[in-house]
C-alpha cells in the first residue's frame, strides 16, 4: 500500500513539474524546430514567399496572389472572437472576390475541427478564401510570430503590408473597410 501512495506521489509530482515547465514555454517543447525565416511585420514591408496547402488540398504559394489585396487571417476554432469574426470575413470576400484573397490559416491541430466548424456556419465559402490548416505552426508562428488570435495582415497587390489588425474587427464589411481595401488595388505599395 505504501509502495502505491509513493508511486502515485511521483506521477503527480512529475506531471505537475512538466505543466508548470509548458506553461512557461511558447512551444511544446517536443515541437518540431521547423526554422523557416521570420518576417518583418513592419509596415510597407514585403512579405517572403511561402506555401502552403488548403483544407480542400490544394497547393498554392503566397507569390499565386500577387496582384490582388491579399488577407492573411490568422484563426482557430478554439478561439471565441475568430469564430465571431470568420463570417463577416467571409461575407468581405463575397463582396470583392474579384479584388482580394483572403489566406485564412488556421492553427488548430486537426483539420476535423475546421471541418465542423465551416459546416455549422452554413454558408458558401467562395473561391477567393482559402482555408488553412497550420497544424504545425510553420506559418502562425515560425515566420509570422502570431501568438494571439485573431491577427489580420492587409497586404497591398505587390505583398508587402499595408496594415496589421490585432484581435477581431467588427468593420470587415463597412463601406469604410471596402474602401480601404479598393484603394489599396491603385496604389504601388
Amino acid at each position: 500500500m505504501r509502495t502505491n501512495i509513493i508511486f502515485l506521489a511521483i506521477i503527480v509530482f512529475i506531471s505537475a513539474g512538466y505543466t508548470i515547465f509548458t506553461l512557461h514555454h511558447d512551444r511544446p517543447i517536443f515541437a518540431n524546430t521547423y526554422q523557416q525565416k521570420k518576417i518583418s511585420t513592419a509596415i510597407n514591408e514585403n512579405v517572403p514567399e511561402f506555401e502552403y496547402r488548403a483544407l480542400s488540398g490544394k497547393k498554392g504559394k503566397l507569390s499565386d496572389h500577387k496582384g490582388k489585396v491579399v488577407l492573411i487571417h490568422f484563426w482557430a476554432t478554439w478561439c471565441t472572437p475568430c469564430l465571431v469574426e470568420f463570417p463577416l470575413i467571409i461575407e468581405l470576400s463575397k463582396k470583392l472576390e474579384k479584388d482580394i484573397v483572403v489566406l485564412a490559416i488556421s492553427s488548430d491541430q486537426q483539420a476535423a475541427p475546421i471541418k465542423r466548424f465551416i459546416k455549422k456556419i452554413d454558408t458558401k465559402i467562395p473561391s477567393n478564401f482559402i482555408i488553412i490548416e497550420d497544424s504545425e505552426k510553420h506559418i502562425t508562428y515560425d515566420m509570422f510570430q502570431t501568438m494571439r488570435l485573431p491577427e489580420t495582415y492587409i497586404l497591398s497587390p505587390n505583398l508587402s503590408i499595408n496594415e496589421k489588425v490585432i484581435g477581431a474587427r467588427k468593420a470587415w464589411e463597412s463601406n469604410e473597410t471596402i474602401d480601404q481595401l479598393r484603394s489599396l488595388l491603385h496604389t504601388n505599395n
